[in-house]
């Protein structure tokens, strides 16, 4: 990841021990002041450590540090030029590190330059060191940052505590046990304290006891340990020959690595079977073999090219943020085609954004100095600017200006080779810049007006009359307006969820909480562990904490002083007594600052206590009191202050409540009618009423499934940030005065006619035909595709197809196709997953209402078209009129507009100085008649939506993947995917196209798959097409014309994982699926776990899984760990996805992966991997010789 070659190891290992103990930093933050403070990293942790005179925390883990870079280029500097000023670039840094797609950025100031090195080079050889650790010290590594949380004074803890640290480990142990295998770990224990070595100790034991079955199932292992106790060196050596296919030259070696015990004689090395078990799950012993490198000398046509879509996004198309950084994370991640969407703007500077889709802008020349920077960085190989160009002539010579000036002598600019016929070469083009642009016809002019794009099947936004950001009203509360993005297209009005509820990282579930933006000064009122509210007095606070004392010495909470006006009191659990110490607060002219101790000062309470995690508390009154604060007594009943909790409303009154209430996301919370103590959430969904019964544990604690929350409140706000129930999250509490009002309506008041507004993710394709017998079903042939699927009742679902809207079908005639199944029709929601709603525009009546509101609305338009009615707000009076006239005109058309003529009448004018830069990748519109009779140019590239490209594939697929020998294709995702979500590119790849673009900033099926596809050839973003791509009589649906290559029959035992992990507290009950993914004509790809085990460290199956692969160069396998959430949904745990030909047979490791890719710390499956591979069908004389 990092060049350190220049530096001798001895310098590397200086700079680290002093940034080690600490240096003092000044720290920028975009939301906070700068702040002095001390910055240091805890090693045996790996953690970033800032420490100010008020608290300590943890920023960041050095395994998630992606760069780090002298200067202040972050946002984070720009937000306080003031304070910036004051220091020297040349002392200033900043370091990127994320789990995600999305960089987040710590901005430091050091008090010199040299100190600044020691930074810069120091945080690069902790990462690596960190990264090439052993497995033992990366365990020990994981279990010390729980267990420095819980020890007391003498860095020991209890039973109790142990109990606490294997449950967040995901697994329950019950005590007795605990206190047994305690013992067993260490004979000579005396007492119920252990320290860490033997926590450590303990934790293998345990993982051991559980796993041990596996090497008793695997018989073909035991006689590499059985007969001596433990696995000699020799028998190492014949297990790595025999099960492995590997060298045993290596094992000698292997054993030393893996031996955690100083005091064994490693002049004989061998492996106790646990240290053989805990080998096998090392990363060390993965499945993933990185193969040869290809051929790099072939014509680029001939390669898979790694490409993103939308380059400089870091979310969803609409509305978000376009980030510099988004170009130098693709390219890092072995992207090799990058997009950049340019616009002129009126200050003269060309910007980067997704136009007409709200977006934040960056200029170009920022984005093309980050792409220079990081081109290479991981690959040496050609990167292609893709760029879509909206700019007037004189913008785009000045672009072309900057891409000279730039890029230099990178940038290509004439052929390699005058009158090729054929691309050249990735090797022939190293450390190159390629553009692909729309360029001037030989002696063609500047306004020669060269089409801007092709003509899309795929409708979006740019086809729009009119788009922007406008209101509807509150669905619960009607006198409030929420802000969705609107859509006017030349037959409907679309709109979007509210704004602020899709945003995931804020907490929307009821207006009343929204506290995120509160000043510091309060945000101790948002934490569990504050009870100000309640009035809980010293007694209450005492029996709260003997609650709750099986949590552990230094559970605690902060509650209202009853002595002192202003004061807060501490309250806290240690050594089986309850404590109180008085939290001071000393009122200033300015502020008010907190403290426990007169030399210990705080500026909020928040900070107080965020300190006294980390630091023990020392109370002046006791001197035998040492324990830093540890887990939080959550606040009793806290929920029925909410106003979403309802005390007195049984099942039958909450339906009839929310089915007046017509929007998805609507909610309240009551206690169960059936069992009692319990509680239930109803909310709406799918134009259904649906409940799920929340659990009140032991404790205190509350759950849904699997998942725990420390109280009702914290489950609620989490489903209000997360999807509860086919991506609906609780949107909409429903307060006491509107429950009563809506109770009270006559039942014709609230039957308010409107647009369905559910926009299901299921489809189905119809097994046979049906014609409706009524004027509400629907009437479709066989193969059918029904889209935004309702399954209403058990034999009557509800689909859209044929232009019809939400009507109903028969379930027996379809079949459900899987999330991942390549769209059939078009999509006929402009706004993909993120559309709440449509309403018709031919015939509606339209009307301006004037509003007298005192919120951000000063206009209304009300539109009634039909049944439905929409009112849309507005925040001016003159906006809304433009908006009316082209409604009304629209609505009166007898020819609506055709977006289709729209887009092919777009043109734009070409400079002379941008044609001249394009060599190789010319972009034009594809003429399958021409492509597919006279076959592709070298130097042309055609772009395609994934719906054109699939329709080619089906009726074309042969044509098709012959015109990809020479000619080049990209394929982007279509415009209805504002979520930014992929389709699958599988299939593509197995066509031929070479530019496969995808949102690499979002973490799902399409991307991981990318991910895996790309890891052969050293992740250098250029992977080699297979042979049968140039066989003439190869065709991709036929498996017949297959000839030259040899099947791989596959077997897949599944025997156990570790350390499984999510982010929620909860036993996972994890089921792990195995796919093969690869051309349309293989079979039987899908396999899942059937024996379901509640125990995310260390579970164990012993299940065996069989594939045929027809075409093994074109297949990936995929392993996936999820576990099933409430109403049976799943929920991705981890995932690992490899190609075929680069696998390791034998008893191997999968290192799992996180939704993004990136590493899960020691968490992997063991399984044993073989395959046989038949003699491929052989080819003619004449044949072999095209081949």
């Amino acid at each position: 990841m990092f060049h350190l070659q220049h530096l001798q190891l001895s310098e590397r290992r200086d700079e680290s021990l002093r940034i080690e103990k600490g240096t003092a930093m000044c720290r920028f933050q975009y939301r906070l002041r700068p702040e002095c403070g001390n910055l240091s990293v805890r090693r045996e942790t790996c953690h970033l450590i800032w420490q100010t005179t008020q608290a300590k925390q943890i920023l960041a883990s050095l395994l998630e540090v992606k760069d780090i870079k002298r200067g202040k280029n972050s946002k984070d500097f720009e937000k306080w030029p003031d304070e910036s000023q004051r220091h020297s670039p040349s002392k200033c840094f900043v370091l990127s590190y994320t789990t995600e797609f999305k960089y987040k950025t710590l901005s430091l100031a050091a008090l010199s330059e040299p100190e600044c090195q020691d930074w810069l080079v120091g945080i690069q050889f902790l990462v690596q060191e960190a990264r090439e650790a052993s497995h033992n010290t990366r365990l020990e590594r994981l279990l010390r940052t729980d267990f420095y949380t819980l020890q007391n004074q003498n860095f020991k803890v209890g039973v109790r505590e142990v109990r606490q640290l294997i449950a967040r480990l995901h697994h329950k142990e019950r005590e007795p046990r605990l206190r047994q295998l305690m013992q067993a770990a260490d004979p000579n224990l005396r007492g119920d304290l252990i320290n860490f070595d033997q926590f450590c100790d303990l934790v293998k034991l345990f993982i051991w006891e559980e796993q041990r079955q596996i090497l008793e199932h695997c018989h073909d292992l035991s006689k590499y340990y059985k007969k001596q106790g433990h696995c000699s060196l020799q028998q190492f050596q014949n297990f790595l020959v025999e099960q492995q296919n590997q060298d045993p030259l290596t094992a000698a070696q292997i054993i030393r690595d893996a031996v955690d015990d100083r005091e064994r004689d490693l002049a004989q090395p061998y492996l106790q079977p646990d240290e053989f078990l805990q080998y096998l799950f090392s990363r060390e012993n993965q499945i993933f073999q990185r193969n040869e490198p290809q051929d790099m000398t072939r014509p680029l046509s001939h390669y898979f090219i790694a490409s993103s879509h939308n380059t400089y996004l870091v979310g969803k198309q609409i509305g978000d943020e376009s980030s510099v950084e988004a170009y130098a994370r693709a390219l890092r991640q072995g992207c090799r085609c990058i997009e950049l969407d340019t616009w002129p703007e009126k200050d003269g500077k060309i910007y980067i954004y997704h136009g007409y889709a709200f977006t934040t802008k960056i200029l170009l020349s920022d984005v093309l100095k980050c792409i220079r920077d990081n081109a290479f960085f991981s690959s040496p190989y050609p990167v292609i600017l893709s760029i879509e160009d909206h700019c007037t002539l004189p913008h785009q010579r000045e672009m072309a200006r900057l891409l000279r000036e730039v890029f230099g002598s990178d940038l290509v600019t004439e052929p390699l080779v005058p009158g090729e016929t054929l691309a050249p070469s990735p090797q022939d083009l190293r450390r190159k810049i390629l553009l692909k642009h729309r360029k001037l016809p030989d002696g063609g002019h500047e306004n020669g007006a060269v089409a801007a794009s092709p003509p899309s099947d795929d409708l979006g936004l740019h086809d729009a009359v009119r788009r922007g950001l406008l209101y509807r009203r509150h669905p619960v509360c009607p006198a409030q307006w929420l802000q969705h993005y609107f859509v006017l297209s030349s037959t409907r009005l679309y709109y979007s969820h509210a704004c602020d509820d899709s945003d995931d990282e804020q907490d929307n579930n009821c207006a009343s909480e929204a506290q995120a933006d509160k000043s510091p000064e309060l945000r101790h009122e948002n934490e569990v562990w504050f009870h100000g509210r309640s009035n809980v007095t010293r007694d209450a606070a005492e029996e709260l904490l003997k609650k709750h004392r099986s949590l552990g010495d230094g559970t605690f909470l902060v509650r209202k002083s009853e002595n002192f006006v202003g004061d807060y009191t501490l309250s806290f659990w240690f050594r089986g007594q309850c404590h109180h110490c008085r939290i001071h607060s000393n009122q200033g002219a300015d502020s008010t600052r907190y403290f426990l101790k007169e030399n210990e000062l705080f500026d909020t309470l928040y900070d107080l206590v965020q300190h006294y995690k980390i630091n023990p508390i020392k109370p002046v009154h006791s001197q035998n009191i040492v324990t830093t604060l540890t887990s939080s007594v959550p606040q009793p009943d806290s929920h029925e202050r909410m106003p979403w909790f309802h005390r007195n409303v049984n099942r039958r009154a909450a339906e009839l409540c929310l089915h007046r209430l017509c929007r998805d996301g609507v909610f309240l919370v009551r206690p169960s009618t059936k069992r009692a103590g319990q509680f239930a959430i109803t909310f709406r969904v799918c134009e259904e009423i649906r409940h799920c019964r929340v659990q009140r544990e032991e404790g205190g604690s509350f759950s849904l499934g699997s998942s725990v929350f420390e109280s009702l409140t914290e489950l609620v706000r989490h489903y209000g940030r997360h999807s509860l129930f086919r991506n609906t999250k609780l949107r909409y509490p429903v307060p006491a005065s509107v429950l009563q009002s809506v109770l009270r309506m006559d039942p014709m008041e609230c039957a308010e006619p409107r647009e369905s507004d559910y926009i299901s993710n299921i489809r189905v394709k119809a097994l046979k035909e049906y014609s409706a017998r009524k004027d509400d079903e629907l009437t479709f042939v066989k193969h059918a595709i029904i889209d935004n699927v309702n399954q209403v009742y058990d034999e009557w679902w509800k689909g859209d197809y044929g232009g019809r809207i939400q009507a109903f079908f028969p379930a027996s005639h379809v079949v459900v196709l899987p999330p991942d199944a390549p769209h059939e029709s078009v999509d006929q929601h402009l706004l993909g997953t993120l559309q709440q709603g449509s309403i018709e525009l031919l015939g509606a009546s339209s009307s301006l209402v004037h509003t007298a509101s005192s919120g951000p609305v000063q206009a209304v338009i009300k539109i009634v078209s039909g049944l439905s009615v929409l009112e849309v707000g507005f925040e001016s009076q003159a906006e809304a009129t433009e908006w009316l006239q082209d409604i009304r005109s629209l609505a009166t058309r007898d020819d609506p507009i055709d977006l289709h003529v729209r887009a092919r009448e777009r043109q734009q004018d070409v400079a002379r100085q941008m044609s001249d830069l394009v060599v190789y990748f010319e972009a034009v519109i594809f003429n399958s008649d021409q492509a597919f009779t006279r076959g592709g140019v070298h130097n042309q590239v055609s772009s395609h939506s994934e719906l054109k490209i699939e329709r080619f594939m089906s009726t074309n697929p042969q044509k098709l993947l012959q015109f990809h020998k020479v000619g080049f294709s990209r394929v982007y995702p279509k415009n209805t995917r504002v979520d930014s979500s992929n389709f699958l590119p599988m299939p593509m790849w197995c066509h031929g196209v070479q530019l496969v673009a995808l949102n690499y900033q979002t973490g799902d099926k399409g991307m991981q798959l990318n991910h895996g596809m790309f890891l052969q050839n050293d992740n250098c973003g250029y992977v080699l097409r297979p042979d049968c791509h140039f066989d003439d009589k190869y065709n991709p649906a036929d498996p017949s014309t297959l000839r030259g290559v040899a099947p791989y029959d596959i077997t897949i035992r599944v025997l156990g994982a570790r350390h499984l992990t999510r982010s929620r507290r909860g036993i996972i009950t994890p089921i792990v699926e195995v796919e093969v993914i690869g051309c349309e004509y293989e079979t039987n790809t899908r396999f899942t776990t059937v024996n379901n085990v509640s125990n995310g460290l260390c579970p164990s199956w012993n299940e065996v899984f069989q594939f045929r692969v027809m075409n093994p160069s074109l297949a990936l396998l995929r392993f996936v760990v999820y576990e099933e959430e409430v109403f049976s949904e799943q929920m991705q745990i981890a995932q690992a996805t490899f190609p075929i030909t680069c696998l390791r047979t034998g008893y191997r490791s999968v290192p799992l992966k996180n939704n993004f890719s990136e590493d899960l710390e020691l968490a992997s499956l063991l399984v044993h991997y073989s395959f046989k591979s038949e003699a491929p069908p052989e080819l003619s004389s004449s044949d072999a010789a095209t081949h």
